[in-house]
């Protein structure tokens, strides 16, 4: 604006509501000696961003998923939480659109909320999915049939609270390491291949034939000169 005889110079003005307003520069306003300046301007409001969708709206628990997240006036150096847990990359394609990268998280729904640099936010739901229980390997496969042997068992959707059993006998010292590795003991059994159960609240996996007992060896000698 202009404050004075050929000069112009900025002031600033703080509004709260969005529209088309009157202005007067006044001399107390713009300084001793300025002319009395008198003009219109107009306020555009900033608005808070919003979701429509998200494309996917599920995906492993593992993360590494692209996101898709439309809406509305979304600002360059928008964040993106899943929960509590910040996408692993975020990109703000227009305002109309961001691209993100899912982060591990546990199975179930989550809040996604986007949070615009001026703290306004919006938010949706995203749906983590765990693969079906599943046992892959028994290392070590085979032990004394005193039991003792520690050993780990390798599959996908491991949770803790797992339950193990070996030749249908529960193991113990069970550890759930994550959610692709356990390790239990094995209980004693009579010598020959058995089955090894993982069970995961209602839901049970089997590996057949994953363990084989073996007689000690001088349990099998002494037998052989009976």
């Amino acid at each position: 604006m202009s404050v004075g005889k050929g000069k112009t110079g900025t002031r600033t003005f703080t509004a709260t509501t969005a529209g088309t307003f009157a202005f007067a520069c006044t001399t107390s306003l713009c300084g001793s000696g300025h002319l009395q300046m008198t003009g219109t301007m107009i306020v555009n409001a900033v608005l808070a961003p919003t979701i429509s969708s998200l494309f996917p709206t599920s995906g492993p628990t593992a993360g590494g998923t692209t996101v898709i997240i439309s809406g509305s006036n979304f600002q360059n150096g928008a964040t993106v939480l899943f929960d509590s847990t910040s996408a692993m990359s975020v990109n703000v394609t227009s305002s109309s659109s961001i691209s993100v990268v899912t982060p591990e998280h546990g199975p179930g729904a989550v809040t996604v909320t986007v949070t615009n640099p001026d703290g306004r936010s919006a938010t949706s739901t995203f749906t983590y999915t765990a693969p079906p229980l599943a046992i892959t390997a028994v290392s070590p496969s085979a032990g004394p049939t005193a039991g003792g042997t520690e050993i780990t068992i390798t599959g996908v959707s491991f949770q803790n609270g797992a339950t193990v059993t070996v030749g249908g006998t529960a193991a113990t010292n069970i550890n759930v390491v994550s959610s692709t590795a356990i390790t239990a003991t094995t209980p004693a059994h009579a010598a020959g291949a058995v089955d090894v159960v993982v069970t995961v609240g209602s839901t049970s996996v089997t590996k057949s034939a994953a363990f084989t007992y073996v007689e000690a060896s001088g349990k099998r000698r002494r037998s052989a000169r009976h």
